[in-house]
Order: C-alpha cells, then sequence, then structure tokens
C-alpha cells in the first residue's frame, strides 16, 4: 500500500511538461514593452543638456507629448516652451494644423538664454520665440547639432521625476 501511494505521488515529478500554446504566448505577447509603453506616461526621460548644467527632455502624457526644461540646481521642472501658442503660431507659419501636445517633432534646440527653440518640422527647419508669438521658416531642415553631456551628469541625473503615471484602462 505504501509503494502504491509513493508511486501515485511521484506521478506528477514525471509527467510531461507544459507545452505552450499559441494563446499562452499571444498572452504573454500583451506584456512585451512595445505593447506596454504607450500604457506609461512620463517615463524614460533622455536629459538634452544645455549651458549651465540645464537640461530638456520630451515625456509622453495623458494629451500627448511635452517639453520640460529642467535646472536641477533650482530644482525646477517647466514647460521648455508654450505648447498650444506655439502650435498655434506654427500652424499658421506653415499652413498647417497642429495641436499643443502632437507637434510634429521629437527634438528641439534651445538658445543658451532659452528664449528661441528650434527644429525640424515636415522637411523644413523653424525658429519660434518660446512664447509661441513668432514662427520664422529657417529653410530646408538639418541635422541635429552634438549634445553637451556635463561631468555633473551622475550627480544630476537624481533630480530626474520618478513620478510615471499610469495610463486610464
Amino acid at each position: 500500500m505504501r509503494l502504491g501511494y509513493l508511486l501515485l505521488s511521484a506521478a506528477p515529478l514525471i509527467a510531461q511538461p507544459h507545452l505552450f500554446t499559441a494563446t499562452d504566448y499571444a498572452h504573454a505577447e500583451q506584456f512585451m514593452p512595445y505593447n506596454t509603453t504607450p500604457l506609461v506616461y512620463r517615463t524614460g526621460v533622455r536629459p538634452n543638456w544645455l549651458a549651465e548644467d540645464r537640461f530638456w527632455y520630451r515625456v509622453t502624457t495623458p494629451a500627448g507629448a511635452e517639453f520640460v526644461l529642467a535646472d536641477p540646481a533650482k530644482g525646477t521642472h517647466i514647460p521648455a516652451f508654450d505648447h498650444a501658442r506655439l502650435a498655434a503660431t506654427l500652424s499658421k507659419a506653415a499652413n498647417a494644423a497642429y495641436e499643443a501636445f502632437t507637434l510634429p517633432f521629437n527634438e528641439i534646440d534651445l538658445t543658451p538664454d532659452v528664449q528661441v527653440v528650434s527644429f525640424n518640422a515636415n522637411g523644413r527647419r523653424w525658429k519660434c520665440d518660446v512664447k509661441g508669438t513668432e514662427c520664422t521658416d529657417e529653410g530646408v531642415a538639418r541635422g541635429a547639432p552634438e549634445r553637451y553631456e556635463p561631468v555633473a551628469f551622475q550627480a544630476c541625473y537624481s533630480e530626474l521625476p520618478t513620478n510615471p503615471e499610469l495610463a486610464p484602462a
């Protein structure tokens, strides 16, 4: 009797390994980064350094994308420019329709005094004041300039926002 019980209790140990089905793989794929990244906001900050150890970064928000100017020494994070006014002014100058948080660019250049923002959009180079009152077509788009990386990067990195927001279900 003990031998029978022993054989029955050991049966799961010699059972066939679980075979994964296409349904199992499809379920697991739902959790891959390319499917989950759009569901989490304000993550993936990549600093683009400016003079005086300030930097700008682009983050996704529930409304779209936002460009932020950070000054770790002062502990501030503010919009890099007036998104709504720039969208309206650029729309008029480019004869197109743009929205504040779905602007047609992912990279910007700021002047050292942080009063002018430049970017490539639809094959053209644009220069706008950060208040969004004037945009000028600077001609054909060009490549992005080299980025400045200060020695104090590690010290400043700890100042990045750590409050990601989850998208509503």
